[in-house]
């Protein structure tokens, strides 16, 4: 054999090693590169929704921080008391000092809790009777609206006092009030 001859025979050996193995190779080689493709793809999409996901708990956790502001700020103007009979006394007081301030001359008042079980959050109540005149009711009651405590007049009983007395003297109401509150409830320890 010359030389020309082994050089043709391993030109050719090595052309159809080559084709066959690119033959074979090549759906392989297709395979994996497909493969890769789509577990890129995916990848992307996984990322892509991670951030998305990291975003939105983003925007959750700046809304929830500004909803527990506001619901600080609504507790701190509530009624407090260990037991609903102390809320309820903690609003006959408040509310007592916002007849006297408006010069309403207080007969009776009488603090009341709702009936509700264990609660943290209740309903607390003062039922009041006394005696002012257009003004001082006018003040008690913008002042019940205007309080720092989130408070409600749920009834109101205006009546004259005395309806036969002389129009030289002033005239005087007799009032019956009805203010409601919710009242947060923060047992102690020792209880």
């Amino acid at each position: 054999m010359t030389r020309r001859d082994r050089y043709a025979l391993c030109f050719g050996v090595a052309f159809v090693s080559i084709a066959t193995i690119a033959a074979r190779g090549m759906p392989a080689l297709a395979a994996w590169n497909a493969r890769e493709q789509s577990v890129a793809v995916a990848s992307s999409r996984e990322l892509s929704l991670a951030r998305t996901i990291v975003a939105d708990m983003s925007a959750a956790r700046d809304s929830l921080a500004m909803e527990l502001h506001r619901v600080a700020e609504l507790e701190s103007r509530l009624v407090s008391g260990s037991t609903p009979a102390d809320a309820a006394s903690a609003l006959a007081k408040l509310v007592s000092d916002i007849a006297d301030r408006a010069n309403l001359k207080i007969s009776t008042i009488e603090p009341h809790d709702d009936s509700l079980p264990a609660a943290s959050l209740r309903t607390v109540s003062v039922r009041l009777a006394g005696t002012t005149d257009v003004v001082g009711l006018t003040d008690f009651l913008l002042a019940i609206d205007t309080a720092d405590t989130l408070m409600a007049v749920r009834e109101l009983v205006v009546s004259q006092a005395e309806p036969a007395a002389p129009s030289t003297q002033a005239e005087a109401l007799r009032v019956e009030v009805f203010v409601a509150a919710l009242a947060r409830l923060t047992p102690t320890s020792g209880r």
